[in-house]
């Protein structure tokens, strides 16, 4: 991509990449603020271990490195590396970085835990962030570097002249571009049909729950076929899938016995 074109982006971690090499860019948000949408109520896991498409492999090998990379140039992230433990599910067993372990290899990383497997696979350079400090971040770096943002703005429709996208309308009105760059997850495929392009992205409804606990319960990022969680900060778990029908009635007591 060449300098000086005027870019329109749908997508917090693009803007604060593009925004390092002197673009003219100007990031669309359909909320209020930052990390309204998927991100708050992402469980943001960096999990390249786990069984993908073999195209999409290098992807999810790549992410390791990028997030070394963004601590490297944002001190203020914090990135949980404490790795993952899984059993009962499709993990890459290839991977250099994922070992095979005992029960009690499993108790000693997570004392808290009700029931141990006979094994586990621990996937050591695994990690984890908090989706919303994350975004954030990334868009203030991004309007350091001279991003604006236009929040409260939903893109309703890709203008495209001849074989050329021109720009965006929006709620806002309409917004000329060079380039425009789409990674708004599942709204893609409503906006790039009238483009004639078909967009294989699908939701994948899941339940997300945030609770307060009164000491760090888990340290690693625990996913089996029953549940996925993992401690947030010290002082909040977070979990996902079937968890949640029997934790969200538990008190911090119930709660701490049952992991």
């Amino acid at each position: 991509m060449s300098k000086n074109q005027k870019v329109i982006i749908v997508g917090a971690s693009i803007a604060y990449n593009l925004s390092k090499v002197n673009q003219d860019i100007t990031l669309v948000e359909s909320h209020s603020k930052a990390s309204c949408g998927v991100t708050s109520n992402s469980f943001a896991w960096i999990n390249p271990s786990g069984r993908v498409p073999e195209n999409f492999q290098h992807l999810y090998d790549g992410s390791l490195a990028e997030y070394h990379v963004l601590e490297k140039e944002i001190p203020e992230l914090k990135v949980d590396w404490n790795g993952s433990l899984s059993w009962g599910i499709p993990v890459n067993i290839n991977k250099s970085y994922v070992e095979k372990i005992t029960g009690q290899q499993v108790s000693d990383l997570e004392p808290h835990l009700k029931e141990y497997p006979k094994e586990a696979l621990y996937a050591f350079k695994e990690g984890a962030v908090d989706p919303n400090i994350l975004t954030n971040l990334l868009l203030k770096k991004a309007q350091e570097n001279g991003v604006n943002i236009l929040f409260d703005t939903k893109v309703t429709q890709v203008k495209k002249e001849d074989a050329k996208v021109v720009g965006i309308h929006t709620s806002k009105g309409f917004l000329e571009s060079d380039v425009i760059v789409l990674a708004n997850g599942t709204a893609l495929p409503e906006l790039c049909k009238p483009l004639g392009i078909e967009v294989p992205v699908e939701s994948s409804p899941s339940i997300i729950i945030r609770m307060k606990s009164s000491k760090k319960l888990i340290h690693t990022l625990i996913s089996n076929s029953r549940f996925e969680a993992r401690q947030l900060s010290d002082t909040t778990l977070i979990a996902a899938k079937i968890i949640w029908m029997t934790m969200e009635k538990m008190d911090q007591k119930r709660l701490e016995k049952e992991l």
